[in-house]
């Protein structure tokens, strides 16, 4: 499923189960609770691999640039891309957490309708 869809029906069901939580039609509000912790696990799936991908990439280019200077060559190009790079994954950290601050909020949102009393 395109990222952009997933994000939309997140949002929807997400607004949805707690409608029908509020208006007293737990049934549905529990079919879609857990739709909405699907699509957080893809949500979190997503940005976890983002994450990985731009940490790759980052030490990829870090050990290119430590063995070009130590040869002498130097590239300045490649150290601004290095800086955008980090903020690329400070970007996809946070993403993450957020994601992990959404799927916290669904399942204590689950536990309060359909788990152990806690």
């Amino acid at each position: 499923m395109n990222k952009d869809v997933i994000d939309f029906k997140a949002f929807e069901y997400l607004g949805r189960s707690g409608a029908a939580a509020m208006q007293g039609r737990l049934p549905q509000a529990k079919r879609d609770a857990t739709t909405l912790l699907a699509l957080y696990r893809l949500q979190s799936r997503a940005a976890s691999q983002e994450l990985t991908e731009k940490r790759e990439e980052m030490r990829a280019l870090y050990r290119s640039l430590r063995k070009a200077e130590s040869a002498g060559i130097s590239f300045p190009l490649g150290t601004q891309r290095l800086s955008k790079l980090l903020e690329e994954y400070r970007a996809a950290e946070g993403k993450l957490a957020e994601v992990g601050k959404d799927i916290c909020l669904a399942l204590d949102f689950w536990q309060k309708h359909w788990g152990y009393p806690g």
